[in-house]
């Protein structure tokens, strides 16, 4: 049976391939071959997708995290349940419905010559992990913001914007500290928990079909991110703690 979502489509799932293929198709003509950026990176196709991948789950997850009280304001008002489920459900389903992309990955990745390796694989998988905590932590605080106050969705959608840019997708990450040098900055920019996600991802894809990698990820700004995403889901939970009850009143009288 054909999902709510896919209902009335002429290509239905087809979809889930196509969008992620014209993503990286504007990236790749604009970034690579307008402005020549590819000559500056190696596999640059494959490059940019593994970090179109991870960005776009970062940002389907907010953005479904954001809205989880506000759509599910039935079940909020009638049943008692942890509430956090809610937005931990919807980041679930945004990771299930990133099997189509990273199905292009793998694709993309074999005809660059990737062979799969266990350990990078697993570093992969843990900066996903943490970028998926940071998300849901930071979905509980705006999913609670987004009941009281509308303008929520639009300062997630400017996050999101700013996330494309804020991460090396399609540019090398030693731009920054060829420009800004190694303060604060830099360290900074490599401690969001989004860009570690986007060098785990690569080191599972990227890096075995290269000779010449890119220098990896400070450890310090590793740890710097550990402790963005605990502070984002310890403030994410107070908030949600704070402002249940009254979450509940207000999508009781809301329509």
């Amino acid at each position: 049976m054909r999902s709510r979502r896919l209902q009335g489509t002429l290509l239905g799932k087809v979809w889930d391939y196509i969008n992620p293929l014209v993503q990286f198709s504007v990236y790749f003509l604009v970034i690579g071959k307008l402005l020549g950026l590819e000559r500056a990176v190696p596999n640059f196709p494959l490059y940019i997708f593994t970090g179109l991948t991870t960005v776009q789950y970062f940002i389907g997850g907010l953005q479904a995290t954001t809205d989880s009280f506000t759509r599910n304001r039935v079940l909020v008002r009638r049943a008692v349940f942890p509430r956090e489920l809610l937005p931990a459900s919807r980041l679930l389903s945004e990771f299930v419905a990133l099997g189509p992309p990273l199905i292009i990955l793998v694709i993309v990745a074999l005809a660059f010559g990737w062979r799969p390796d266990a350990i990078s694989l697993a570093l992969a998988v843990l900066g996903v992990v943490l970028m998926a905590v940071f998300t849901f932590g930071l979905g509980l605080a705006f999913g609670v913001a987004n009941v009281f106050i509308r303008d929520t969705r639009q300062v997630v959608g400017v996050i999101t914007t700013l996330s494309r840019w804020a991460v090396p997708i399609i540019y090398p990450w030693t731009l920054v500290p060829d420009r800004f040098g190694d303060g604060w900055i830099t360290t900074l920019y490599l401690a969001n928990p989004v860009t570690i996600a986007v060098f785990g991802v690569r080191e599972a894809f990227w890096h075995p079909t290269v000779d010449t990698p890119f220098p990896p990820i400070p450890v310090e700004s590793v740890l710097i991110g550990c402790g963005m995403t605990v502070l984002a889901v310890v403030v994410g939970y107070l908030v949600l703690r704070q402002y249940q009850f009254r979450m509940v009143q207000r999508l009781r009288w809301s329509t």
